[in-house]
């Protein structure tokens, strides 16, 4: 069904969940798409990615950079437990300098954001000290408490920040990879969990909060495992297009639709990268991207496209 509220190319956009979301959101920026892309890295389950919200609603909330929720890994690198494994540094001072530089350019891209994409991976969580972390950075697993959110938890939690996100568009998605280090069964019960609360969020919020079902395209529509990759955990490539296709068709408006089709076969050809650089051919091929990059910029006010020139 389409969306009550489509996204156009112009409007802000925030990303914050699974690498699954990452695959949206860096589809969405290689299309010069205004997208802020996992501030605080990738996030698997409800209640980190509540946490990370709250960060960027409260300007006062500065929990994932206090000394409680930083920590020393065995590499002898500093991390923070609110944050992805790829925010780290030698020292902890220049870690938290990081860490308030990204949260101030992720508020910035969040005042200005008409939506907000979620996908939530797992409703299994770690915690530590009775707080849910969003990495363990291979500390000892004695170091945390692991058990699942209920569906009335999920819910509870996520209706005071619905509220407090004003008249933002949220979009939930379930990823469809497969944590099977849960066992099967356990990552079938982990997703029905997540499927149960978002859907009680979208009952709540009729328009407000709409759900693009990414779980059930790869779970039944694709229901082969040649619609995933090597590992038979993540989606394969083709079946990640196919979830963009339906994204396009019923979460974009018509002129984002348009503009896509205008501009991706240029970012492909923008992309390309050439066997012979310096040849008179590829230099003509050059040209003729340029000058249709050229009408692109002019017919879609000039939105980030410049950045394509080759």
């Amino acid at each position: 069904m389409p969306s009550r509220q489509p996204i156009s190319y112009r409007d802000g956009i925030v990303v914050l969940g699974s690498c699954f979301a990452e695959n949206i959101a860096s589809w969405l920026k290689q299309s010069c798409f205004n997208v802020c892309d996992n501030p605080f890295g990738v996030l698997y389950n409800p209640a980190s990615i509540a946490s990370s919200l709250r960060i960027l609603l409260n300007p006062d909330e500065h929990g994932e950079t206090s000394d409680d929720s930083i920590l020393q890994g065995s590499d002898g690198y500093w991390y923070s437990y609110g944050f992805y494994s790829k925010y780290s540094a030698e020292t902890k001072d220049v870690l938290r300098n990081l860490l308030e530089a990204t949260i101030g350019d992720a508020r910035k891209a969040f005042s200005d954001a008409k939506h907000v994409i979620i996908t939530f991976g797992t409703s299994w969580v770690y915690e530590r000290n009775g707080k849910v972390v969003a990495n363990c950075h291979k500390m000892p697993a004695r170091t945390f408490e692991r058990r699942c959110m209920s569906v009335d938890e999920i819910i509870r939690l996520w209706v005071q920040l619905i509220d407090a996100m004003g008249d933002r568009h949220i979009l939930f998605s379930v990823s469809p990879i497969r944590h099977v280090k849960d066992t099967l069964h356990g990552n079938q019960l982990s997703k029905s969990t997540l499927l149960l609360a978002v859907d009680h969020l979208c009952q709540m919020f009729p328009g407000k909060v709409e759900y693009v079902p990414a779980y059930e395209m790869l779970i039944d529509d694709l229901r082969d495992y040649r619609f995933y990759a090597d590992d038979l955990v993540h989606p394969s490539s083709i079946a990640i297009d196919m979830v963009r296709q339906y994204f396009t068709q019923n979460f974009l408006d018509k002129q984002s639709q348009d503009y896509l089709r205008d501009v991706e076969p240029l970012i492909r050809a923008a992309n390309h990268r050439p066997l012979h650089p310096d040849s008179e051919a590829h230099k003509t091929f050059k040209c003729q991207i340029n000058l249709k990059l050229d009408q692109l910029i002019e017919k879609y006010s000039n939105f980030g496209l410049s950045n394509l020139k080759v």
